[in-house]
């Protein structure tokens, strides 16, 4: 016999009072669930449309005109450097190119009148400087960058031997004359390398096509050659060499003027020794300028130019060329080294002086004609008639 326990009617009352509230309680959780899954989704999808996005900027090339016009240049060049914290401007690049035009303004610069006498040299002062070597056309004391058919210069410091240590037997004593012995030493062995090795020698060689390089900072020379910091703007001589290859039969002669030295030899004879006037006869040694000399005006100050010896030559010759510059006391320098033919109808002016051209190597590109002819403003060369003599 089993024992059955009866539910009273309250506590049945009282179950089925606890199972609604269950079921009340499972409705309202499974309503707020689907609720807060519909909020979750409504915020998903709502949230990226309001999102503001940043504006994506463009920018338009000019056009093919605008980047083949040329950049217009000054059409003066400011005689007197100011002080480089004055002077250098501050340059901002872009990598892209914006249309915006910005104007360069012409400057207009008083003319210098360059009257000077033949004392010792220029101070330092209120000249521009030579043409440099970045340009890679072979022009001023040369480019950095090979050339074909240049000729090769170096640069020496007599003050210093091939160590740096300071030259004693030229530091010591009259520097002047210790510099004049030095080149003709080096004329008399026709700039052989082992004298030159005697001296330190700047790290850059250089390409030579002409040679013009009108007033500037004697320390033009050891920048260009890349010896600014290790040398001081003295005492330096600069040879180039090479075997040039004569344009066309005929008698040629070279004209010119250097502050403070400047010879050219031929197959290792002196043809040209144009000096500052204080050292040119102790140079010039035994050679004698043509009898023209010191007739015309050069375009470094009023320093007469040097005429050569007249020389033959043949069509197709090889002819070995050392060409030497060099300053002595520091201060300013200058260089301009002229060619002319025998038999050749120049064109001359108002002072009877024939318009020669410059010695060349290579061609002048109108960009480089009209750079020279802004440098030696007064000074007029010949454009036409240019015999050219490329170095092998």
């Amino acid at each position: 016999m089993s024992l059955h326990a009866r539910v009273t009617p309250e506590a049945e009352a009282r179950l089925r009072a606890i199972r609604r509230r269950s079921s009340w309680s499972s409705v309202l959780i499974s309503i707020l669930v689907v609720a807060l899954l519909a909020l979750l989704l409504t915020l998903w999808v709502l949230v990226p449309i309001g999102r503001k996005h940043e504006p994506i900027v463009t920018y338009q090339l000019p056009s093919r005109e605008k980047l083949d016009e040329p950049r217009k240049r000054p059409t003066s060049i400011q005689k007197q450097p100011s002080a480089p914290a004055s002077s250098m401007a501050r340059v901002i690049t872009s990598s892209s190119m914006a249309p915006v035009a910005i104007p360069v303004a012409d400057v207009e610069v008083p003319s210098v009148s360059l009257d000077f006498g033949s004392g010792d040299d220029f101070g330092e002062g209120g000249f521009g400087g030579g043409m440099g070597a970045a340009g890679g056309t072979g022009g001023g004391f040369g480019s950095s960058q090979p050339i074909a058919g240049a000729l090769k210069g170096r640069l020496y410091d007599f003050k210093q031997d091939p160590a740096k240590q300071p030259n004693r037997d030229y530091l010591d004593g009259d520097q002047r004359t210790n510099y004049v012995d030095n080149v003709v030493r080096l004329h008399k062995r026709d700039f052989s390398s082992s004298t030159l090795k005697e001296f330190f020698r700047a790290p850059h060689e250089l390409s030579l096509t002409h040679l013009a390089i009108p007033f500037g900072p004697a320390s033009d020379g050891p920048s260009h050659f890349g010896a600014e910091k290790d040398m001081q703007p003295s005492g330096w001589v600069a040879h180039y060499s090479g075997n040039l290859v004569v344009p066309e039969d005929g008698r040629y002669r070279f004209v010119g003027m250097g502050d403070d030295y400047l010879c050219v030899m031929i197959d290792g004879k002196v043809r040209l020794v144009a000096c500052w006037p204080d050292i040119q006869k102790r140079i010039a040694d035994r050679w004698d300028p043509d009898r023209d000399s010191g007739k015309w005006t050069s375009p470094l100050g009023n320093q007469k130019l040097v005429v050569g010896d007249w020389v033959r030559m043949r069509r197709g010759q090889e002819v070995r060329m050392d060409l030497g510059i060099g300053e002595r006391p520091g201060g300013m320098l200058g260089f301009i080294l002229l060619v002319e033919k025998q038999g050749e109808e120049y064109r001359k002016t108002a002072d009877g002086r024939p318009i020669l051209p410059l010695f060349t190597t290579a061609p002048f590109t109108p960009e480089a004609k009209a750079d020279l002819a802004a440098k030696f403003h007064g000074f007029e060369l010949e454009w036409e008639k240019v015999p050219m003599f490329p170095a092998r």
